[in-house]
């Protein structure tokens, strides 16, 4: 194990563990800068392996690196995060067994505590005695004084940075244009997405055409939207070469979707609709498509296929008896009132296990007229679609994991070829026993409730100028309600900073979303929201589809304070079991209250002499970051 994969797996073993299975739902999808430990340990443990794969994969392209290396060279990394780039570069020398260290290492980063991990994880893998020179700045911030290129070589890393859209490529560029000395290496690498073309505009700023940057590939990158993942440029004064360019061309379309689209999209007519309901319709639809990756399905039935000349799929539905009456029973108007879809699937195996992996549907419009005895169900390996629960559960890919899967999926012309891909990608000991998976197919039943939501919102129900409006019209939201820090809230039970953030959240806006898993503490969060409540002297209503959610809050707020503030509301069974006797209990109680107002007086002016002691140790431990930080150039200083 490399010393980053133990930093990997050190940060996955210290996440909470209703945030190990989706850690990267927790960091913005490593869009937002990190914050604190927590953060920094989602984003190594939901994106650190695909890192270190990716530079692994571009610095295995310097065949020469033993005679790279031999000179004085030093590394710039930008955006280098909590320096994953230089710490595969690291771990590469050890494995090569090149005793040549850098002369200099340059950590760019935004994020201090990012940037601190950095220089703490590259002096722990290789000592003190490597200069390491730390810039706390935005990419568009750095000047020339701050990447000085001093050595023969130099290595410049930029891993996942290029993609980020507020970064200035053309800025950027110059800056590197002007600092081009000797010999410099650009390891370039990106996500696999669809849109993404910012790795070949930086290359072209630098000089490069397009030609050099997809080789031999066919098409343009502005009119097929393909994407460059890995770029390795080497510039040496006027000679500029690309060592290795890996380019993904667009994916092929899939005329599944575009047929269900174009079907849902002639059933709707805009001219009858005023603006409100053409925007719902248009999140309708959205929901429709999504329910498309995850269908729910009943029992599957299998079927041996047969390939015709265009390599398509062709099935006989009444080689499997038991389906086949299945099938009939459910076009059959008599029987069945509310007629499913047909659901195909191809399932992989693994330890006795399958999992459906690729799914394809067919919407029973299409398919309730079909001769079974004469025509066969015929689909291309293409209109196949992943589906989304089995890869983030068992799998656990994120979204960009999913869409790079999804795009060298696309690529293959053979099933045999993507089950190749499966193997590589998923899990080298499953299995495909040459058979589709039929089934009747109904909607997901989490977007189904969302579907039905959407079906409620109309001009009736929406008041013009109301948040949810501006929303749905893209307009500006004023969502701004106070100003209230941390130091401004209590705590009935220990919190995280999400768990912070989120209390705060909803207590300076009108609006909030929180999320989270089952076990992530979403109880809990809502307790603290309602205790702070009553102290700011405000109303609250808790109000769910599920009972059992409400009298979960209930439970968990009445542990900590059952002083009668909260009421429990809801059928006449509720009413009568549990809120009239709560009222008669608070009432009889009324005549024993003390009025308390000298000792309430009392422990607000406690709690703000806390509050400001709290505020002060803040600051303190602020200036000691700071003075901390200063160190390392105030020893440089004292050295010469």
């Amino acid at each position: 194990m490399t010393y980053l994969q133990k930093i990997i797996q050190n940060s996955y073993n210290n996440l909470p563990n209703y945030k190990k299975s989706k850690p990267w739902s927790y960091v913005n999808h490593g869009v937002d800068l990190l914050k604190n430990e927590d953060e920094l340990n989602c984003y190594l443990a939901a994106y650190g392996k695909m890192h270190e794969e990716k530079i692994y994969t571009a610095l295995s392209t310097l065949s020469n690196i033993k005679d790279i290396l031999n000179e004085n060279y030093q590394i710039i990394d930008w955006g280098c995060g909590q320096g994953l780039a230089t710490l595969c570069f690291l771990d590469l020398l050890k494995e090569k067994k090149i005793k040549n260290l850098p002369k200099k290492v340059t950590l760019i980063e935004p994020s201090k505590e990012a940037l601190t991990r950095a220089n703490d994880y590259i002096k722990s893998s290789i000592g003190d005695s490597l200069e390491i020179n730390l810039v706390k700045k935005l990419l568009d911030d750095v000047n020339i004084n701050d990447v000085q290129s001093t050595e023969k070589v130099t290595i410049n890393f930029f891993s996942n940075i290029l993609d980020i859209g507020s970064v200035d490529l053309k800025k950027l560029a110059n800056l590197i244009g002007n600092n081009l000395k000797g010999e410099q290496y650009f390891i370039c690498v990106g996500p696999m997405n669809a849109t993404s073309t910012r790795i070949d505009e930086f290359a072209k700023l630098l000089n490069f055409s397009e030609e050099q940057i997809i080789g031999n590939k066919n098409g343009k990158l502005k009119t097929t939207r393909g994407t460059i993942k890995l770029l390795v440029i080497k510039i040496e004064g006027e000679e500029i070469e690309i060592i290795k360019s890996i380019y993904y061309p667009t994916m092929p379309k899939n005329n599944n979707i575009m047929h269900i689209l174009e079907k849902k999209l002639q059933a709707i007519d805009p001219n009858i609709l005023n603006s409100l309901d053409r925007v719902m319709e248009y999140y309708k639809l959205v929901v429709e498509l999504e329910q498309l990756k995850e269908p729910a399905v009943d029992d599957y039935n299998y079927y041996n296929y047969e390939k015709n000349e265009n390599n398509d799929f062709v099935i006989d539905l009444e080689s499997n008896a038991i389906f086949l009456n299945i099938f009939n029973v459910n076009r059959d108007s008599i029987i069945t009132r509310w007629p499913k879809d047909l659901n195909i699937t191809l399932e992989i195996g693994i330890e006795e296990k399958k999992y459906p992996i690729l799914n394809y549907t067919y919407l029973f419009d299409d398919i309730k007229e079909i001769n079974t005895a004469t025509k066969k169900v015929k689909l291309q390996l293409s209109s196949f679609e992943l589906n989304y629960g089995t890869l983030s559960s068992k799998f656990e890919k994120d979204e960009e994991g999913i869409d790079e899967l999804e795009n060298l999926i696309k690529q293959q012309k053979t099933v045999e070829e993507v089950i190749n891909i499966l193997k590589i990608e998923l899990d080298s000991r499953l299995t495909f026993d040459n058979k589709l998976s039929f089934a009747l197919s109904s909607k997901n039943p989490t977007l189904s409730q969302i579907y039905s939501e959407l079906r409620k919102v109309n001009s009736h129900s929406v008041a013009e100028n109301s948040v949810l409006s501006n929303f749905l019209f893209n307009k500006s939201i004023d969502n701004k309600l106070n100003s209230f820090s941390e130091n401004d809230l209590i705590q009935i039970s220990n919190l995280d900073d999400s768990q912070k953030n989120a209390v705060l959240t909803a207590f300076n806006n009108k609006v909030t979303v929180i999320t989270g898993p089952p076990g992530s503490g979403k109880t809990q969060v809502i307790s603290n929201i309602l205790a702070n409540a009553v102290l700011q002297n405000k109303k609250v209503l808790v109000a769910s589809k599920n009972n059992q959610a409400v009298d979960n809050v209930k439970s968990r707020f009445d542990k900590e304070e059952n002083s009668g503030f909260f009421l429990r509301f809801g059928n006449k069974k509720i009413l009568g079991d549990t809120t009239l006797p709560e009222i008669n209990r608070i009432s009889a109680l009324k005549s024993t209250l003390l009025d308390n107002a000298i000792q309430l007086n009392e422990n607000q002016e406690k709690l703000n002499a806390v509050t400001k002691l709290k505020i002060d140790n803040n600051r303190k431990l602020e200036q000691r970051d700071l003075r901390q930080s200063e160190l390392p150039e105030l020893k440089k200083i004292l050295s010469v």
